[in-house]
Order: C-alpha cells, then structure tokens, then sequence
C-alpha cells in the first residue's frame, strides 16, 4: 500500500490504483528511481565540473541523503521547480504509456 499521499496520487493519476498492493509497490519503487535518475542527469547539467567532482565525491565517501540534497540545493537554481517539472515530466510520460498499453489490450480482447 502506498505510504504518502503523493503515492496515492500517482496511482491514482495512472489508474493504477486498482492492481494489488505488492505490484503498487513495485512501480511505484521503479518510478522513483527513473524520476531521480533523470534529476540526476538534470543537476549533472547544471553543476559546474568542480561541483560535480565534489558530488560524485559525496557519494563516494558518505551517502548521507539529507547532505547530498543541501548539497545540490545550494548549488542548483530553482531545485524545487527543476524537481517538479521533472516529476510531471515523468507522469505525463506515464500516463500517455498506460494509456497506449490500456488500449492494446482493449483492441486484442
């Protein structure tokens, strides 16, 4: 079962509410590893190359969650903004794949 409401949400968006609780979990596990991913490579972008020396040696070293996070906050523009287009990027993207999937089945039942 989803543990936050933006979980609840996303399956909800996605009309995957419905599927049984270990499978939510499993999606929503995938999804949030493809959305940091791609927050990933978008911070990488934007960080200057002695930055990036100094995240990558963060993650090496000790990766303390909270202090990559100030890390990246303190070094990236509108980190909240960039998060939440990323995000919604994601789940339009999610939402056009579910659909495109819903609709197959549909046609071959």
């Amino acid at each position: 079962m989803p543990t936050t409401t933006a979980q609840q949400n996303i399956l909800q968006t996605l009309a995957l509410d419905g599927l049984p609780d270990e499978t939510q979990m499993e999606l929503l596990s995938q999804m949030t590893e493809s959305v940091l991913k791609r927050m990933a490579i978008e911070v990488l972008q934007t960080l200057s190359e002695e930055d990036q020396k100094t995240l990558l040696e963060m993650q090496a070293e000790n990766p303390d969650l909270e202090k990559i996070e100030e890390f990246i906050q303190s070094r990236t523009a509108d980190f909240q903004k960039l998060k939440e287009r990323v995000v919604k990027e994601f789940t339009e993207e999610m939402r056009e794949t579910v659909a495109m999937l819903r609709e197959g089945v549909a046609k071959a039942a």
